[in-house]
């Protein structure tokens, strides 16, 4: 030890300098472990940081104001109060979408019944087929008719002007009269009156003639052929219904469709008429004269068909898609999510709507002379009775005299006919239950849906 102590002595720089040497290398083994350990602190707090700024300025898609539009992004500062928020307001969205949906199922579903119990999907039993012609048929003569307690399809109560027979009838009965009541005595022939009795028993005819026409107009509330084997009958009628072979199940189901349809146009007439009110008549009535229904076959946007609006409307109904069955492995419409916005087509019509899980879109033709002040009445109508939207509408002016001679009283308003295509829905989720399996068959719908 003594030597060490000695040498210390001798040489305090030397020693002073290992001193120092060995401490800055514990100081700086010290320094650098806590070094490290500052730094990865730092590294985490940078972390912490982005993490919080990342939440405070999150994108996040939210719900549109509009109905249809595409959802709009934000950023919000992410947090349990603001994910709490979003799932309040996405939980609520989905209940209102549920309730919603179940409302149109229903306003969409409402008097629509099979046309007879036990035919659709698939017939009870195999007389079925044969007893719907009549029901089917029946339907649309009844629609005609006067209204009643509890009918089942809308009543239109109308009727057609006096016919050549039924004034012909009149007019006789109005010269004989004449020949037998004026003269002693009476005269045989109107070959035997002078010019001034012609001119008397024609102002008499004349007479007789309008009073017929008043009264007739005046116990009814449209003008329309009633006779369902006439040219001129208003609905459409298909022609399976008529004696014969046995009709298809998808026969039955585009006729069973396009009643419903139809139904619900003789619906928004009577509504705009006022059918329920047995003091009024066709005189004062809005709707005048139905002319014709017509429903396009088809189901638009499904194998290119785009209905009414395009010059395929005309397709003969031999040749209806609805007929042609492709199989169970046919492929589903394109663009049919049942969930999630559905694509607009505007190639298809002007709403863009097109036939998809959903529901489907069936176009109609219809033909009436309207006063022309009732139009928006009518339009209003037919969007309040069945989701029906108007595409296309020709206004084409009528000669109120011309029509005079044809028996046709219309009131002291101006008139037009009135030519529309209108655009019907029809959702999936109650006629799909109906459907036949041929016709889920062609449409793409699996089995059990």
């Amino acid at each position: 030890m003594k030597p060490w102590l000695d040498w210390a002595r001798a040489n305090p720089v030397t020693l002073g300098s290992g001193v120092v040497a060995i401490l800055s290398v514990v100081f700086l083994a010290t320094v650098n472990s806590s070094g490290r350990l500052f730094i990865d602190q730092m590294s985490r707090r940078n972390q912490e940081i982005r993490h919080v700024r990342s939440l405070l300025n999150t994108p996040v898609r939210v719900p549109p104001a509009v109905p249809d539009d595409p959802e709009v992004e934000i950023n919000i500062a992410v947090n349990q109060a603001a994910i709490d928020q979003l799932s309040r307001v996405y939980d609520r969205m989905g209940r209102e979408y549920t309730e919603i949906f179940k409302l149109a199922v229903e306003h969409n579903r409402r008097g629509h019944t099979p046309m007879i119990e036990g035919l659709l999907p698939e017939p009870a039993d195999a007389s079925k087929p044969f007893e719907v012609r009549e029901a089917y048929r029946a339907a649309f003569e009844a629609m005609l008719g006067a209204p009643t307690t509890g009918a089942i399809y809308p009543r239109l109560n109308a009727d057609s002007p006096p016919g050549p027979t039924q004034i012909n009838a009149v007019l006789t009965k109005i010269t004989t009269n004449y020949l037998n009541n004026n003269f002693f005595p009476p005269k045989n022939d109107m070959s035997e009156l002078n010019e001034l009795q012609m001119t008397e028993l024609n102002a008499l005819k004349g007479q007789r003639l309008v009073e017929l026409l008043q009264e007739k107009a005046h116990s009814i509330h449209l003008y329309a052929d009633t006779q369902i084997t006439s040219l001129d009958f208003p609905f459409d009628v298909g022609a399976w219904s008529k004696p014969g072979l046995r009709p298809r199940l998808s026969q039955i189901w585009v006729g069973q469709l396009g009643l419903w349809i139809q139904q619900d146009i003789a619906r928004a007439i009577a509504l705009t008429n006022h059918v329920e009110d047995s003091k009024a008549s066709v005189v004062a009535a809005p709707v005048k004269r139905l002319i014709s229904i017509r429903v396009l076959p088809g189901y638009v946007g499904f194998q290119g068909y785009r209905g009414g609006v395009h010059e395929n409307a005309g397709e003969p109904r031999s040749r209806r898609r609805i007929q042609r069955q492709p199989g169970p492995g046919a492929a589903p419409l394109s663009g049919t999510a049942s969930t999630g916005h559905i694509p607009d087509n505007f190639s298809d019509s002007p709403t863009g709507r097109r036939s998809n899980a959903m529901y489907d879109v069936v176009h109609a033709k219809v033909s009436l002379i309207i006063d022309t002040q009732a139009m928006p009445v009518f339009f209003e109508n037919l969007r309040i009775v069945n989701f029906m939207t108007i595409l296309k509408a020709n206004v084409t002016g009528v000669d109120e005299y011309e029509a005079l001679r044809d028996g046709y009283i219309y009131g002291t308003g101006d008139v037009a006919q009135l030519d529309l295509l209108i655009e019907t829905i029809w959702l999936r989720d109650w006629t799909t239950k109906l459907m036949p399996e041929s016709v889920r068959g062609e449409l793409g719908i699996e089995p059990g849906v």
